[in-house]
């Protein structure tokens, strides 16, 4: 799947109608496979996005929905290995590089709070992409309650 995200983006517009297609099935497969109890299939579908996320517009956005976003917060909350924590972040910052709803929808979810005390974790991936969360939805939303609530939060601003 990787592979053909990619080659979608390289070639050009005759290129890319010519290209193979991704089934919806292969993509809800992958979102399931995140609700698994085995960190190494987890982290094969983590990866999966975040490569995805990192690499192509058009594949990313079918795989910025909410359900993507539970699974993989899902997996950052439960996850044992260092690693896959700062993959399942990762993969939900570069889903908000791509649907500009999403970044505002994310910390929705998460909430403000924690965002803030993500920035402070040990693990460097994990203080960088809830860094790059809040820049999405400020850059996408400037004015937005967002943006109010970083403002009054005192552990944001020491942080």
């Amino acid at each position: 799947m990787f592979y053909i995200a990619t080659q979608q983006q390289e070639g050009t517009q005759q290129k890319q109608e010519e290209a193979w297609t991704v089934p919806p099935q292969v993509i809800t497969g992958i979102i399931k496979i995140l609700k698994t109890n085995d960190e190494v299939t987890q982290h094969y579908a983590t990866k999966t996005v975040e490569n995805i996320g990192g690499q192509s517009k058009q594949y990313a956005q079918k795989f910025a929905t909410e359900e993507t976003v539970a699974n993989l917060y899902s997996v950052f909350q439960t996850a044992t290995d260092q690693f896959l924590r700062g993959s399942a972040i990762s993969a939900l910052s570069r889903l908000c590089r791509h649907k500009t709803a999403m970044s505002g929808q994310m910390i929705d979810k998460i909430t403000i709070k924690t965002i803030t005390t993500l920035m402070k974790d040990s693990n460097s991936r994990v203080q960088q992409s809830a860094i790059n969360i809040i820049n999405s939805c400020l850059y996408h939303e400037p004015n937005s309650r967002v943006a109010k609530q970083l403002a009054e939060d005192p552990n944001f601003v020491t942080s």
